[in-house]
């Protein structure tokens, strides 16, 4: 089944640390200052699935990988679905809806422990959004990033997130031949010009230049 692309739809991917979240932050910034209506969400929610998927990274349960892969599913067709406040709902609103991470970090991350097929075939579903930036950083920047952060998940290790950047070149490789607009962006540069890389591409979307 062919995914839909969805025009008003983007997504930041990258390894932990790399600095997804803070050009989410930083973009959400900027739309609000140039009055573009937005919605700024992330993966995995703080739903009810989402908090029981961050109480298994954050090791307090356990789970299996293909358990914890059909949570993140489940938790992804809730944000895209269910009610108000889900992906297809703003943009229904007419709102651009920026995303901290979503199915490619699925194939990226859950893939490592299940079969890439099996990952591909839970998100099969799922609508693709118009731009997926990746932030291209390197691992020891990443790793230097996540020591400083007070909470860290099961997922943080550096072995573990050198196999996390195999295989989204691997995702990535998936839908090469899809309407997808892949963008990579050069994670060593200082936040701000990550930003204006970004606006540079996103403000050619018809929701951005009305």
């Amino acid at each position: 089944m062919k995914q839909k692309i969805l025009s008003n739809f983007i997504v930041f991917e990258g390894i932990d640390g790399s600095g997804t979240t803070t050009q989410i932050n930083l973009l959400k910034e900027l739309l609000t200052q140039k009055k573009i209506s937005h919605w700024a969400t992330y993966e995995p929610t703080h739903g009810p699935v989402g908090r029981l998927i961050h109480s298994i990274l954050e090791g307090h349960l356990n789970a299996a990988p293909e358990t914890l892969a059909l949570l993140f599913a489940a938790d992804r067709n809730e944000h895209i679905y269910h009610g108000q406040e889900s992906i297809n709902y703003k943009i229904s609103e007419n709102k651009l809806v920026i995303c901290d991470r979503y199915l490619f970090s699925s194939l990226a991350y859950q893939s490592i422990e299940c079969d890439f097929k099996y990952i591909a075939d839970l998100n099969g579903r799922f609508p693709l959004p118009y731009y997926v930036f990746f932030l291209d950083t390197p691992l020891e920047i990443c790793a230097k990033r996540r020591d400083a952060r007070s909470q860290s998940h099961i997922f943080e290790t550096h072995t573990y997130q050198e196999k996390v950047i195999g295989q989204y070149e691997k995702a990535f490789a998936y839908f090469k031949h899809t309407d997808l607009h892949i963008i990579r962006l050069d994670g060593t540069k200082s936040k701000q010009l990550i930003l204006e890389d970004v606006w540079k591409i996103i403000s050619g979307l018809p929701i951005v230049k009305k």
